[in-house]
């Protein structure tokens, strides 16, 4: 596990200082984070901190140009729409809330059709384990990812550096869902890398 390059695509902490940030991903495997709000690239003790916005309207708002990990994030699967916007800005669709519950078949061959890749916070996805709510949605997506159907990453969701999980964990979750082990560690190292790649960074 120690030679893997292992990438959090979703640290959303506020207040949190790079410094911080950069330790913890260190301590928990991690060789590069996307930190929601960052506004320039930092390489900080061997961890690359890469900038990330997120937005949830489909349709208004205005979206940040350069080399920027550009997320489109919607937590209703009635909301759910691959606009234009989405369709040409946004690196990739982050699913949560009530999609983990039930994402529809309407979505699921929405993002099977269009291919367009998928974050999943591991936060929110322990915080539904946790409190025995409905994952339906989320077992859709990992069928549809096992398949081969959507690239899947997974990120630590984390809004503060104390609840940053190691990405051995990250996997283990997965894998305690029915994903395969080898799709698992996909998920936290080559999706994600390819992500950041789109978005102007090269991870080694």
């Amino acid at each position: 596990m120690s030679a893997l390059t292992l990438v959090d695509v979703a640290f959303m902490g506020d207040g949190s200082s790079p410094e911080e940030i950069a330790r913890t991903a260190r301590l928990m495997g991690f060789k590069a984070v996307a930190v929601d709000g960052l506004k320039d690239y930092l390489r900080i003790d061997g961890v690359s901190l890469i900038p990330r916005h997120t937005f949830t309207d489909p349709i208004k708002g205005t979206i940040p140009k350069g080399n920027v990990l550009r997320v489109f994030r919607c937590v209703d699967p009635e909301a759910f729409k691959l606009t234009n916007k989405v369709m040409t800005y946004a690196h990739a669709v982050e699913l949560g809330g009530k999609m983990l519950g039930k994402l529809g078949r309407k979505n699921a061959r929405k993002l099977a059709n269009t291919s367009v890749p998928v974050i999943i916070r591991a936060s929110e996805v322990y915080d539904a384990l946790v409190r025995g709510r409905s994952l339906s949605g989320l077992a859709t997506l990992l069928k549809l990812y096992e398949a081969g159907k959507i690239m899947l990453s997974m990120g630590s969701g984390s809004r503060v550096v104390k609840e940053v999980r190691h990405g051995i964990t990250l996997i283990a979750i997965l894998t305690t869902l029915g994903l395969s082990e080898a799709k698992a560690l996909v998920a936290l190292t080559t999706n994600p890398k390819t992500l950041m790649e789109r978005a102007g960074y090269a991870i080694k």
